[in-house]
């Protein structure tokens, strides 16, 4: 739909708009069935919208007149796309066991994914564009680094400030409203390729080390640095997706060629692939290796290991430096 990379980068930036109210609502909401009733009710709700969505969905999209192929596209892989699903699911279920074996398990399992299942499917996809594949593996790390450090925000802010959950809602909102700012004011489609890079691979190590200083310096008591610090650290991740994401999204279909059984649309599949793997992956390991931490160890332990979390994020994205989405 969008030929212009400066378009598809506008784009996908105003797509982000849609994180802004939910970033705002839900953590409120959460925060409030914490304090009101219990955890079980924070988790359950958000059930309930999403099928109320889900509804009203379905109904607009009844009122749009969408032409359909006479032969529509068919997508390739599905036994590789089945592994993925089926690998990250198992990763998943270990994960809630919380002890070390299933946990260590279910990073060995998340890493067989990544290594080999999730490679073999995008190239079942889109095996004539290695740019567009390239820029999945870059999406995948971006998003990882991302999705990874919101998703120990709670944990960290449970140790450090508030057990009630009520501030780690409160930190994990602000990074998506930076996300979603900074990608609808199209900030991002006037950063260059190298730039993208660049801000990608210091941001997210930046904000894994001031989650560090939040479990280490932060003395109890003192709420507003206890607060503030991993505050900082979900704001940098949220700017730097706001940045980044559309700029890689874009980049990624640069020079796409189309060839029979393989259209954009199947180079969006191979996208969503990426973002998909990627937030699972830094999740799993991320929290999953987090919790075990705190639970066997502590908070002292809690730092060192984002310190560890924030060197992997810089040695892999060194690593992805000659990346094609990176290199322009």
């Amino acid at each position: 739909m969008y030929t212009e990379a400066a378009e598809r980068e506008r784009a996908f930036g105003l797509f982000a708009l849609m994180w802004v109210v939910p970033s705002l609502v839900g953590p409120a909401v959460t925060s409030i069935a914490l304090v009101l009733a219990d955890w079980r009710v924070a988790l359950a709700w958000p059930a309930v919208v999403l099928l109320i969505g889900r509804v009203l969905v379905s109904r607009a999209l009844r009122a749009l007149d969408i032409g359909r192929a006479e032969a529509p596209a068919t997508v390739r892989g599905v036994g590789w796309f089945a592994g993925v699903a089926l690998g990250l699911g198992a990763a998943l279920v270990l994960l809630g066991l919380d002890a070390l074996p299933p946990v260590g398990t279910a990073v060995i399992v998340t890493g067989l994914v990544v290594a080999l299942a999730f490679p073999r499917a995008l190239t079942a996809v889109v095996p004539q564009n290695r740019r567009l594949r390239a820029g999945a593996v870059a999406f995948a790390l971006v998003c990882a680094s991302y999705f990874g450090i919101t998703a120990i925000l709670p944990l960290v802010a449970a140790v450090a400030v508030d057990p009630s959950g009520v501030v780690g809602a409160v930190l994990v909102a602000v990074a998506p409203l930076g996300w979603a700012l900074l990608s609808a004011g199209g900030v991002g489609a006037r950063l260059s390729t190298r730039g993208a890079y660049h801000v990608s691979a210091s941001a997210f190590p930046i904000a894994t080390l001031a989650i560090a200083l939040a479990v280490t310096v932060v003395e109890p008591g003192g709420r507003f640095p206890a607060i503030a610090t991993p505050g900082v650290a979900s704001l940098a991740a949220g700017v730097a997706m706001g940045l980044v994401y559309p700029k890689v999204l874009a980049d990624a279909f640069t020079d796409f060629h189309e060839h029979p059984g393989e259209s954009r649309a199947h180079g969006g599949v191979a996208m969503e692939l990426g973002e998909g793997v990627g937030t699972a992956a830094g999740s799993i390991v991320v929290a999953g290796i987090g919790g075990v931490v705190v639970a066997s160890f502590g908070g002292g332990e809690l730092a060192l290991f984002m310190v560890v979390v924030g060197a992997v994020i810089a040695v892999m994205f060194g690593a992805a430096r000659r990346n094609p989405t990176w290199s322009g």
